[in-house]
């Protein structure tokens, strides 16, 4: 699962002001002014007031207002493809340290966004497609550790809307907290969860992972003795990609 960069923008007023600043310097350098320096430090604060006007006037007129952008998010928005969820499990195989990792593709759910708030989310993972470096790893996972057979899905619901204050800028990471309940091997229980979202373009993206005990959904012990040894927790993984719905 591929993590996306932080973007750093350069502030136009830093750079309207050491315009402003060269410009000033330039005056003292050509002798502008004799009288302590008086016409010179005029100009300097005509230029800077001049700037803060510009930056002003950019802001206004290229930068959407949050009510605007806010209400272009509103509606109902769908996953689709590139989304992906999965576990990852710390393990020791034959004396050496390792991972786990499955990952499947079958993720369904949706999204509503009101103003700056999600008032509601579900995702839905197909533990049936699970796939991870190993037929006998997959083989232990299907069966006896999380009977996908007779549970086939987990299912995160959220409970409370998330408010995002604003509308993020394109591909600007913002992380909010969420709470809601997990079903895993048909038990549910209440969680909170931090997740990493942010507009790519048309789309929300979505990424987050959360510990789980496996006692606590009623998962047998996954290690496979003496071969494979696996501790008491594992980490649910997804990255998800909605679209707005038509």
């Amino acid at each position: 699962m591929q993590y996306w960069g932080m973007r750093i923008l350069t502030s136009r007023r830093s750079v309207l002001l050491g315009l402003a600043f060269m410009a000033a310097t330039t005056l003292v350098a050509c002798g502008g002014s004799d009288a302590s320096g008086t016409a010179t430090e005029s100009a300097s604060e005509q230029t800077i007031a001049g700037a803060d006007v510009v930056t002003e006037t950019v802001a206004k007129t290229d930068t959407p207002t949050d009510a605007a952008a806010a209400t272009e998010l509103d509606g109902s928005w769908q996953i689709t493809s590139g989304s992906e969820a999965g576990y990852r499990v710390p393990e020791v195989l034959n004396g050496q340290k390792s991972e786990g990792v499955g990952r499947t593709s079958g993720v369904t759910g949706s999204l509503t966004v009101v103003g700056t708030k999600v008032t509601s989310t579900q995702f839905v993972f197909d533990l049936t497609k699970l796939a991870s470096d190993s037929g006998k790893r997959d083989s232990q996972v299907q069966g006896r550790i999380m009977e996908t057979a007779k549970f086939p899905t987990a299912t995160f619901e959220l409970t409370e809307p998330i408010d995002f204050g604003k509308v993020p800028a394109d591909k600007e990471t913002v992380t909010i907290p969420a709470k809601g309940t997990l079903t895993v091997h048909g038990t549910t229980k209440p969680v909170e969860l931090s997740l990493d979202a942010r507009l790519n373009g048309s789309n929300i993206e979505v990424l987050g992972a959360y510990e789980l005990t496996f006692a606590d959904f009623g998962i047998l012990d996954p290690s496979f003795k003496p071969f494979v040894e696996v501790g008491e927790k594992g980490f649910i993984e997804w990255l998800l990609v909605f679209e707005k719905a038509a």
